[in-house]
């Protein structure tokens, strides 16, 4: 029996030991088990243990001992599905890392100018900027997530943002945090270039904006404080990683 495939989908070569040894056997006691699996009993009982995390032994009590047994072989099944979820988890984990990372490793390796700006009114004006810059039939890209409360308290300022880009023909894309659906909603009640989608799991508790070569990346708590830098390097690694958001979302 090919045993590197049971290694493959996660197990030690211990675990293997005594799960092909429990097929074998049945149910049983370590004592028996032990010279099946040909490993000391000091290593047996740990990979027992793990085994019986994993959904792969079971083991009923007699007379104060325990007999193990191997469960359902389908079980490997299971325990595959469960490494896929916790590695898709992973892999939405990482990458809600990665425009930091990539934003860290760009500024090491491309001259990029920075602008600041503070409060409502330096974020309006870079709005107007930009839509100063953009075309009738421009896109612009937005990640946002925070608390209900900040969102809701900054309503009218987007809802007014909004009406002013659909009177420029300008199109937004968005991606929110779930929990900010309703008001997002009502933000973009009536307008047509508004185009928006929700991730279920928590976003940084930002904003990020990103057109043509330049980046925004903004806060409003503690203080409402943006920074635009302009790199087209940078610029288009966030496009990128906005389009693979914009996939996974749902509307």
């Amino acid at each position: 029996m090919d045993t590197g495939v049971l290694e493959n989908i996660g197990l030690t070569k211990n675990e293997v030991k005594v799960y092909l040894a429990l097929i074998d056997l049945g149910e049983t006691t370590t004592t028996p088990l032990v010279k099946r699996a040909v490993i000391p009993s000091s290593k047996v009982y740990p990979a027992l243990d793990r085994l019986i995390q994993k959904g792969l032994v079971s083991y009923i009590l007699k007379s104060n001992k325990k007999f193990y047994s191997a469960t359902n072989p389908r079980n490997l099944i299971d325990f595959l599905s469960t490494k896929e979820k916790d590695l898709e988890q992973q892999k939405e984990e990482v990458e809600k890392l990665i425009p930091q990372f990539l934003l860290k490793q760009t500024m090491r390796e491309v001259p990029a100018e920075a602008q600041v700006y503070e409060g409502q009114e330096g974020i309006r004006t870079i709005f107007y900027s930009m839509f100063n810059e953009l075309k009738r039939g421009d896109e612009y890209y937005v990640f946002y997530s925070g608390t209900f409360e900040e969102f809701t308290s900054w309503k009218l300022f987007f809802r007014s943002i909004h009406i002013k880009r659909e009177k420029l023909g300008i199109i937004v894309k968005m991606i929110l945090d779930a929990q900010l659906k309703s008001v997002a909603r009502e933000v973009g009640k009536g307008l047509k270039n508004y185009k928006v989608r929700f991730f279920q799991e928590p976003l940084p508790n930002s904003w990020t904006m990103i057109y043509q070569d330049k980046v925004l990346i903004a806060t409003a708590i503690p203080q409402t404080i943006g920074f635009v830098i302009q790199s087209k390097a940078i610029a288009d690694q966030y496009k990128t990683f906005f389009q693979s958001m914009w996939k996974r979302a749902k509307a």
